[in-house]
């Protein structure tokens, strides 16, 4: 995952409040960050960009949040039962998924019936999970959309059937 190549070759992570999300409210338009591929990830969302809004113009080795540094990443099994194993075990993870639901969401547990599974294009937080005894449930994840976004920044999506490729491509970090 390329974010996390970057994070190993910088050497440090800032916090999200230093580079709050801005696309879509019209207050800049930033430009695809540098190795951005669209082979792998299609066309750049803005057809203009104003430099001074991307996150390299930005970016201040100052604010690196100080003793954390990723030191090396992996990618997790797509299984959604070890998935959750993970997650009680290791912490948030991070994972891909086909992200056109999302953009009407509210509230309340996505189900997820029109996305492509294998169209990963967003990421996001997995940072829980609510499974009944028959197996079905809902993961819980923070996007990157803001507090005023779905459920004060987070949503509920449903757990079992691989809603939206949410399994397909998850990973963890590890820290010095």
């Amino acid at each position: 995952m390329a974010f996390y190549e970057f994070l190993v070759n910088e050497g440090g992570m800032v916090q999200e409040s230093d580079y709050p999300f801005c696309v879509g409210n019209g207050s800049c338009s930033p430009c695809a960050p540098p190795g951005y591929s669209t082979l792998h990830c299609g066309p750049w969302f803005t057809p203009s960009c104003n430099v001074s809004d991307s996150c390299s113009a930005k970016y201040n080795r100052s604010k690196f949040i100080p003793g954390l540094k990723v030191v090396d990443y992996a990618i997790l099994s797509q299984n959604e039962n070890s998935l959750a194993a993970d997650l009680k075990n290791i912490g948030p993870l991070v994972a891909a998924l086909h992200g056109r639901d999302l953009q009407l969401y509210t509230g309340g547990v996505l189900r997820a019936l029109t996305c492509n599974k294998y169209n990963l294009d967003h990421v996001v937080l997995l940072t829980g999970y609510n499974i009944t005894e028959n197996g079905a449930g809902y993961w819980i994840a923070k996007n990157s959309w803001g507090s005023m976004w779905g459920e004060q920044g987070f949503f509920r999506i449903s757990f079992g059937s691989e809603a939206c490729g949410i399994n397909k491509l998850c990973a963890t970090g590890y820290l010095a």
